[in-house]
């Protein structure tokens, strides 16, 4: 972000995140070029720095796309640490680890209503691992 101008921030969004929501890794490469071609000369340091970490950031493309946005969904883990450090923060110290460790499970026992909201999708992604992997996921019904 911080290497795109402002006024063309949208539509280099817009265009990247096309690159990453695509349905296969090929799909994915066509878009970088077409976002590549539009932007040529301009910013060839994005499309360079895309293809010199292709391999890591196409890893996920062997998953259905349920499944990836789930992946990288990572609000749960964000409330977690904030729960975690509002809890430390207003307390300048315990009288034991115990003691820090009784107060951060209690913060979390009160928290862990709002972790258990439904995930949309969740049939499909579901579906997904069962055909992936098999009984690594069907026992844990």
């Amino acid at each position: 972000m911080r290497l795109i101008d402002d006024k063309d921030q949208r539509q280099v969004v817009r265009q990247l995140k096309g690159v990453y929501t695509a349905v296969n890794e090929a799909q994915a490469r066509q878009r970088l070029d077409n976002f590549g071609q539009a932007w040529q000369g301009k910013y060839d340091c994005i499309v360079h720095l895309w293809e010199k970490d292709w391999n890591e950031l196409m890893a996920c493309m062997n998953v259905g796309v349920e499944l990836r946005k789930i992946t990288y969904t990572t609000n749960a883990i964000e409330n977690l640490n904030r729960e975690i450090r509002r809890v430390t923060k207003t307390k300048g110290g315990w009288a034991s680890d115990r003691a820090l460790l009784i107060q951060l499970h209690l913060s979390l026992e009160r928290k862990a209503s709002s972790w258990n909201k439904k995930i949309r999708g969740w049939a499909a992604i579901q579906r997904e691992l069962i055909q992936t992997y098999g009984e690594r996921f069907t026992k844990h019904f």
